[in-house]
């Protein structure tokens, strides 16, 4: 949490020992912060009142980019390590789809 006066951190969330948070977004309703996670798969939900951390919730390899849907229904979420985009209900919290990107993921290689 930052104290956007005086650019100051004033408190950290703790999300474990081997998280990787990649970005985070707050939900429509501005009760719960996504935290992405690229090294534990998924998308951590944060109580934005309490700070405290609810679950994790998996939605694929290497979770990065966090987009919210233009009617701010869902959250969509980048896997960058399978090629796959979840799709995270803010009503249900929990991932309600999964599309899957042909070729997609970090292990294609380009030649140029």
């Amino acid at each position: 949490m930052l104290d956007w006066r005086t650019p100051i951190v004033m408190r950290h969330i703790h999300l474990g020992h081997m998280s990787m948070p990649q970005d985070v977004k707050l939900s429509p309703d501005g009760a719960v912060f996504y935290v992405a996670d690229m090294e534990r798969n998924g998308v951590w939900p944060v109580d934005a009142a309490t700070y405290k951390v609810l679950r994790l919730l998996p939605t694929g390899r290497g979770a990065h980019g966090l987009y919210v849907s233009r009617d701010s229904r869902h959250l969509y979420v980048s896997n960058r390590g399978e090629g796959s985009v979840s799709v995270v209900s803010f009503q249900k919290r929990k991932a309600v789809d999964v599309w899957r990107i042909p070729g997609g993921g970090l292990t294609r290689h380009w030649s140029i």
